[in-house]
């Protein structure tokens, strides 16, 4: 089963249906929610998502769906540990290039 990563925006917009999800985005979590494939979800994102929720930027129910999802669809949605391999592969990439890309 092939795996994918997704972070907090793109998540929530799959959540909430939100437009700013780009078709192939879309396309990649509707396949999970058909069990195709496989979307790891960084533990930092629930974090990350009740730190909104406390903000009020996104609603109270967010973490709810987030939970339910994770209920309904365990093989197809999972929370995974950041490892310190990653972190530290994080420190080897060019800032540079991310704001290329970010534009």
């Amino acid at each position: 089963m092939k795996e994918f990563v997704t972070d907090t925006h793109a998540l929530l917009w799959h959540l909430f249906k939100n437009e700013r999800l780009s078709p192939k985005a879309a396309n990649i979590f509707n396949q999970a929610d058909n069990n195709e494939v496989r979307i790891d979800i960084p533990n930092i994102v629930l974090v990350e998502i009740v730190y909104l929720i406390e903000k009020f930027r996104i609603p109270s129910e967010s973490i709810n769906n987030l939970i339910k999802l994770l209920e309904t669809k365990p093989i197809n949605y999972q929370l995974v540990q950041i490892e310190l391999s990653t972190i530290r592969a994080m420190e080897s990439i060019s800032r540079q290039l991310n704001e290329r890309y970010a534009r």
